[in-house]
């Protein structure tokens, strides 16, 4: 069979004009014209996936993820992309590649999902602008009232993986409409200017953005970075935007002295406070910026490749540990719990936990705790059980772990939900009593993630104190607590 054959095939399913802008579906390596008797299919092509393919005698690799975004100037064997398109030549092995186009056809990616989950009366969640409204990103629809355990138990099962990452603000929370998306919404969201990562809900709805539209490019930048104050373009970096592209808005909040009558910044706030004014003589305001994604502004520089982390997440927990000064104790009780008095952790034996996983996640919540102590981030500690302060650590500590990003297997059980609910519901009531509370929470939470990626030797005292301040003070602390 001729490679045009089945590519054709392909393509009339899923057309090459439905993907985005920045994707490059399509025929990446090979002749439309060569033979192919044995096919490979792959999420993503690797040196390993090549030389499998050389082993198996197969004469086309059909990935979902294109090996080829972006041009090569050369092929020196220097990068994986460079080996693989080498090996690949040599060996007269094709490469195809059906990406954004398959997440849009209108019975692609996020369809197919859809009907594995039984969903009604569905709709596309972001149409293609040439479409219909029956091609697109996502999908939304609908299910009969299900409890939130038990839709994402019905989850975990259909697609056969081993763990999930989920918030639900209630174990009562019962799921009717659902909005699914097939894709990844890329790295962290970013300044594309000043570097400096989006933090707490705007990293969140970024991600989401970037997941809905398909970009794949974590850079943001402002209409004043783009502009100069005249409306111009600014002539040095000859950046414009696309014809169509629509703005993103993200939320800063800040402090704002109702005496005075006047913004103050967060240092500011906190100084306030320690002279001795009350809470009550401020407010939480807020203000909205639109921002642009790179993959809509012509000319921007391409993202420079990152190499990734290979760090486990076992490696993570001892760094983590050892960065601290945090010793974890596994002296075989059957709770888990951070002792301010002690600053210490304490763990069951890892054999009387699920996974290696499980063990893991406890350990890293722990250690989210363990931020606070007052040689550290100096949260307050040693609340009771059921009350509100108890709950906000908690949520804190909580976000915390998912900030970090580490991918641990841990399943929520009925027991989990039975010994938490007295918090849960406490700091929904608080929530309802004081709103700026969550937003404090996420604050609280950022500042603790970045603060134990410091000291795991994840980020440079440059990077630590762009995010969050002083690391003078930070080590003027530690001193304190090894007298």
């Amino acid at each position: 069979m001729k490679l045009n054959t089945i590519t054709s095939a392909i393509e009339q399913f899923a057309p090459l004009s439905l993907q985005l802008d920045y994707d490059n579906s399509g025929l990446q390596i090979g002749h439309a014209d060569d033979d192919v008797t044995a096919v490979m299919l792959c999420l993503d092509v690797t040196e390993d996936v090549v030389q499998e393919a050389l082993d198996r005698k197969c004469e086309l690799i059909i990935t979902h993820h294109p090996l080829l975004f972006r041009g090569l100037k050369s092929i020196t064997g220097r990068t994986p992309v460079m080996r693989i398109v080498e090996t690949a030549l040599r060996g007269g092995v094709a490469i195809y590649s059906a990406h954004t186009n398959l997440d849009c056809a209108s019975r692609g990616v996020s369809s197919e999902m859809a009907r594995m989950l039984h969903l009604e009366n569905c709709e596309v969640l972001s149409p293609s602008p040439t479409g219909n409204g029956s091609t697109g990103l996502g999908i939304v629809g609908s299910i009969s009232p299900t409890p939130a355990i038990e839709f994402l138990r019905h989850l975990k099962e259909t697609f056969e993986v081993k763990a999930l990452r989920y918030s639900a603000q209630s174990p009562q929370l019962v799921i009717r409409r659902v909005a699914l998306c097939g894709g990844s919404g890329g790295s962290a969201p970013q300044n594309g200017i000043t570097k400096a990562c989006y933090r707490g809900c705007n990293a969140f709805w970024l991600s989401l953005i970037s997941m809905m539209k398909g970009y794949d490019d974590p850079r943001w930048v402002t209409m004043v970075q783009i502009m100069d104050q005249d409306g111009k373009y600014h002539p040095k970096q000859n950046w414009h935007l696309k014809k169509g592209s629509k703005a993103t808005y993200v939320e800063y909040w800040y402090p704002y002295d109702l005496k005075d009558k006047k913004a103050l910044t967060w240092e500011q706030y906190k100084q306030q406070l320690r002279d001795g004014r009350s809470e009550t003589e401020f407010k939480l305001s807020t203000r909205y910026t639109a921002v642009f994604n790179a993959c809509d502004i012509e000319g921007m520089p391409e993202l420079p490749a990152v190499q990734e982390s290979d760090i486990t997440p076992d490696e993570l927990i001892g760094k983590l540990s050892a960065g601290m000064g945090v010793e974890i104790l596994t002296d075989g009780g059957d709770q888990a719990y951070y002792s301010p008095m002690q600053d210490k952790i304490h763990l069951p034996t890892p054999g009387s936990f699920q996974s290696e996983y499980a063990f893991n996640a406890t350990a890293l919540h722990e250690l989210s705790h363990s931020t606070g102590h007052p040689n550290r981030l100096n949260r307050p500690q040693g609340a009771l059980f059921g009350t509100p302060q108890y709950a906000y650590e908690e949520l804190v500590a909580e976000m915390c772990s998912c900030f970090m990003g580490v991918d641990l297997d841990v399943t929520a059980t009925p027991q989990h939900l039975d010994n938490h609910k007295a918090y849960v519901q406490a700091w929904i009531q608080s929530i309802r009593d004081k709103p700026e509370t969550l937003i404090r929470a996420i604050k609280d939470a950022q500042a603790a993630a970045t603060y134990m990626d410091y000291k795991a030797g994840l980020i440079t005292d440059m990077e630590y104190e762009r995010a969050c301040g002083s690391v003078l003070e930070v080590k003027q602390k530690e001193r304190g607590r090894e007298r």
